[in-house]
């Protein structure tokens, strides 16, 4: 007879900040020096496999500020941030010390020296804008060129406003009853030479970040911010649209990291020539894998779940010697409530739960049981 459960889901939970890791350990496994071919768990697969994982992820960006605060300072799920007019000292502040750059921060979900696999932040700014992340795959065998598999842009905070009452309709741009964008500025200006929208005023510039996408009063683009002044913004020359141009420009609604309260399947299969990326059971990116003239191998050293390591590359006396050292910039932070990886080469069927045959299983923890 089918269960029926209530209450709250359980996960294993990796804080805003934390420093956490699931290390499954070689030597737990395998005895020195053992051949491929007895090898056992992981690291024994020649083959295809599937690993995937159920999780959260927070927002590694914060709430950012040109000019007070330091953002959401009392929550698990999103990240400090320091108001950028602090200028001295940024490195005494916690969040400033944990990741040398939030917008290039790596959430790692899966690591070893031959395998990986990661959410990455993919913005600029958090003025106005919460992390945004694809997934990225990277396969090698021992130290070679690494093949790389990566999605779009894929997990987004999302900025419309359903039924949404604004007493001044023009401050905000309407469809039906959704609106996305409000207004920046009324009474602008524009240089269509050098892309330059001008007489604006401090606190109008203050509400925007490098990357904001500004339109015009008829909801068209007029191009994406470069560069910021006090009184003007520069926009870029890749999406300049001169003649979707008003007076009165536009930006984006409030976005809101919604993601932090969702659940996503995400998915990697190797099938022995391609490296493949699913996020809820539909692929979303693919790469050839030609160069493992040997087949495929998990280096038989530990694997990470939720952390990983960086490589460092010397040169010593004419040698290439690399070293992996674990780094917080591939902390992954959220919260995981299943993961596996078994032999066949696709996902599982469904979404909510992972539901593989008890045959293929390599490895399974669920985190969600009390």
């Amino acid at each position: 007879m089918p269960g029926v459960y209530v209450g709250d889901t359980k996960s294993l939970v990796f804080p805003i900040l934390s420093d956490g890791y699931i290390l499954q350990r070689y030597a737990n496994t395998n005895a020195p020096n053992v051949s491929l071919a007895l090898r056992g768990g992981h690291w024994g697969i020649t083959k295809g496999f599937t690993i995937e994982m159920i999780i959260t992820p927070y927002d590694c960006n914060g709430f950012g500020s040109k000019t007070t605060g330091s953002g959401i300072t009392d929550s698990e799920k999103t990240m400090p941030s320091l108001n950028t007019s602090v200028t001295s000292n940024t490195t005494h502040y916690q969040s400033n010390q944990y990741t040398s750059n939030r917008y290039a921060h790596k959430m790692m979900l899966y690591y070893n020296k031959n395998f990986e696999l990661y959410l990455e932040n993919t913005t600029n700014t958090n003025i106005n804008q919460p992390a945004e992340y694809r997934i990225v795959a990277k396969i090698n065998q021992s130290d070679t060129t690494k093949v790389t598999a990566t999605s779009d842009t894929v997990i987004k905070p999302n900025n419309v406003l359903h039924g949404y009452y604004d007493s001044n309709e023009s401050n905000s741009l309407y469809e039906g009853i959704t609106t996305s964008l409000r207004q920046l500025d009324s009474s602008t200006s524009l240089n269509s030479s050098t892309r330059v929208i001008s007489q604006m005023t401090t606190s109008e510039t203050n509400l925007i970040g490098v990357g904001e996408s500004i339109y015009g009063n008829t909801g068209k683009l007029i191009g994406t911010v470069t560069s910021i002044n006090a009184n003007d913004i520069t926009l870029s020359s890749s999406n300049f649209t001169a003649a979707n141009y008003t007076t009165d420009i536009f930006y984006s609604q409030p976005r809101e990291a919604l993601f932090v309260d969702s659940t996503y399947k995400v998915s990697c299969s190797f099938t022995g020539d391609s490296l493949k990326i699913y996020l809820n059971n539909i692929e979303i990116a693919a790469q050839t894998v030609t160069n493992l003239t040997d087949g495929f191998y998990f280096d038989p050293s530990d694997t990470w779940i939720g952390k990983g390591k960086v490589r460092d590359t010397q040169v010593i006396s004419g040698t290439t010697v690399y070293s992996y050292q674990e780094n917080k910039n591939t902390q992954f932070m959220g919260e995981m409530y299943e993961i596996c990886m078994h032999g066949r080469k696709e996902p599982s069927a469904r979404n909510s739960t992972l539901s593989v045959g008890y045959n293929d299983i390599i490895f399974y923890y669920r985190f969600r049981d009390k």
